[in-house]
């Protein structure tokens, strides 16, 4: 027993190395889970940081979005504007009538074409006949009606030379012009 007794240092030494260890392991276990729910907390961060970066930029897409819908209401207002709900075939000949009075054109007429329903809108087709004018004559009347705040397209353009009539020095021509004007439903 007193050899028990002498060496009861190495027992405490040996006691305090196992409680060392045990410690040693359960700060050990304490700082694995600890490292494994950092991990999987900085993988819900980069998650969250992903889904707020697509949030941003969807706001981006959003507010850039809205700016062309503002640019395309405005433009569509306009648009209504050059397209008319209703066609007053006295108007349009008045107007064309004072685009040839302005180039000074004395022989024109005016008919009413075909009109085609395209569904919210319908496109009606004017035919314009142009006797004995000019090149410049016929040049102004197009500028003139390109000046237009209503919408016209071209559809058909024929210019011919009139071979006896002369005006002074310059050659008279003889055009047949089919316009198409355009209206809203």
């Amino acid at each position: 027993m007193s050899k028990l007794i002498n060496n009861v240092h190495i027992f405490i030494i040996i006691y305090a190395l196992w409680l060392t260890f045990e410690a040693f392991n359960s700060n050990n276990d304490k700082l694995t889970v600890q490292q494994t729910s950092y991990e999987a907390m900085l993988t819900r961060y980069n998650i969250k940081k992903r889904k707020l970066s697509s949030v941003t930029k969807y706001k981006k897409k959003l507010k850039k979005s809205k700016n062309e819908f503002a640019k395309i209401k405005e433009n569509l207002s306009i648009v209504q504007e050059k397209l008319p709900e209703i066609f007053d075939e006295s108007k349009e000949r008045n107007y064309l009538k004072s685009i040839s009075k302005k180039a000074y054109i004395k022989n024109m007429s005016f008919s009413k074409g075909v009109t085609e329903n395209k569904g919210y809108y319908s496109i009606i087709n004017i035919n314009i006949n142009l006797r004995d004018i000019t090149y410049l004559q016929f040049l102004v009347f197009l500028e003139n009606l390109w000046k237009s705040q209503k919408l016209y397209n071209f559809n058909k353009l024929d210019v011919t030379n009139n071979e006896n009539n002369e005006r002074g020095r310059y050659q008279l021509i003889s055009s047949n012009i089919t316009i198409q004007t355009y209206r809203r439903k």
